[in-house]
């Protein structure tokens, strides 16, 4: 999926937001870290918890939409809904993903 296609989840107040350092993921091994910058670091605590506040936000988003990519390929379609959420409810905690029970509502 392209950048192009999800800026429907940027809100127009970010326009000005700069890109900061410190996300680093292996797509490979499906790890990621969170290592900020002093600079970061150094900002007055109450901007440091609104950016996090926005960044959790945003990155629950993005998790939602992969659940639902996931979810559409996931098999049994002979299944009904109902049978194949909870297989699909399994599955991932069976592989240490955590899904809020909205998202699995949303499914």
């Amino acid at each position: 999926m392209s950048v192009n296609n999800l800026r429907h989840l940027v809100p127009p107040d970010a326009e000005f937001c700069w890109p900061i350092q410190g996300l680093f993921a292996d797509l490979e091994a499906g790890t990621g870290v969170v290592c900020l910058s002093s600079d970061f670091q150094d900002a007055n605590p109450i901007v440091q918890l609104r950016v996090l506040k926005g960044w959790a936000e945003h990155l629950a988003k993005y998790q939602a939409l992969a659940v639902q990519q996931l979810f559409q390929t996931f098999g049994n379609d002979d299944l009904p809904h109902e049978e194949r959420l909870a297989k699909f409810a399994r599955h991932c905690a069976w592989s240490g993903i955590e899904v809020a029970p909205s998202v699995l509502a949303a499914l």
